[in-house]
């Protein structure tokens, strides 16, 4: 008598167990009872440390590469994807375009974080394009000459309701005259960016 009544409150337990897990609730990522700020819902964070993270070039532009040295730190960082336009090869060209692969658009809104850098007096623009349906210009810089020789940080809002999106780093330069351009960080996460960054496209 004692064993069936010690089956009994097992099964009763199983059974309580099995509906509590039913009635959890099922957040989509990232979980709704975090921030709402996307720091916080990171889902991809690149600083070209191990690889250059599945970015690849335009082919018929010209090309980024990737720099990493851990004891040789270029602009102050260690890893790097790195276009030269001291090269002769770079200034046969009128541009570079760097292409991400597609995200996951599981929120409606997320947020870009990337930081780049300009020297020289090569480095004239840099667009930041977002492509779904169609391609969206979502950030400019038309003067990269007044921020040259420092990191610049900014966070683009995105809106992901035309679906899984990929973006284009574009670079337009002066032919014929020398710098470089660099791309230190690349950084997607769900949200709101806190200080989104002013579309001047």
């Amino acid at each position: 008598m004692q064993s069936y009544q010690v089956i009994k409150i097992f099964v009763f337990l199983m059974v309580m167990a099995t509906i509590t897990e039913m009635v959890q609730p099922q957040y989509p990522y990232p979980n709704q009872s975090r921030s709402p700020y996307a720091i916080d819902n990171v889902l991809w964070d690149c600083n070209f440390e191990i690889d250059a993270c599945h970015f690849r070039n335009q082919h018929n532009l010209a090309q980024f590469n990737r720099y990493y040295n851990p004891r040789h730190p270029l602009f102050g960082r260690r890893s790097l994807l790195l276009l030269n336009l001291r090269l002769p090869r770079v200034q046969r060209y009128p541009g570079a375009r760097l292409i991400t692969h597609y995200y996951p658009a599981n929120q409606k809104n997320a947020c870009l974080f990337i930081g780049y850098y300009a020297n020289g007096e090569g480095p004239e623009n840099f667009f930041v394009i977002q492509q779904d349906k169609e391609n969206k210009c979502i950030f400019a810089d038309h003067d990269l000459q007044t921020k040259s020789n420092r990191w610049n940080e900014i966070e683009i809002q995105l809106d992901l309701n035309d679906g899984d999106p990929r973006f284009f780093l574009e670079t337009h330069y002066h032919q014929g005259k020398t710098g470089f351009f660099a791309i230190d960080k690349f950084t997607f996460g769900y949200g709101k960016c806190k200080n989104p960054a002013p579309n001047y496209c």
